[in-house]
């Protein structure tokens, strides 16, 4: 589900479904709220987080390519798996602010 408003759209839907309609550098903001690795669902489960670096790994590449250069990613998760993203983030040319 699309919903246009004046300055942008929301999606509602699973994102790589979403990333191939989205026009290179046209989005100034993400928010994802992916899978933790807290082991509480079967959804959030992942043996190792080699495994949850790369169930990420693709979005982060998306973001890279549909992202303007002055966009903002919010990630949202533990503190346990945002530092087990950074890297990834880092590798993709994303930079932490606070």
């Amino acid at each position: 589900m699309k919903h246009d408003l004046r300055r942008g759209s929301i999606h509602v839907a699973r994102a790589e479904h979403v990333y191939p309609t989205i026009a290179p550098g046209s989005v100034e903001l993400v928010i994802s709220d992916g899978p933790y690795n807290m082991r509480k669902a079967a959804w959030d489960t992942f043996k190792d987080w080699s495994a949850f670096r790369s169930w990420y790994a693709p979005h982060v590449e998306a973001w890279g390519r549909v992202c303007a250069p002055s966009a903002t990613v919010y990630l949202w998760g533990t503190d346990d798996s945002a530092s087990e993203l950074r890297p990834l983030m880092r590798e993709h040319g994303w930079t932490k602010r606070v």
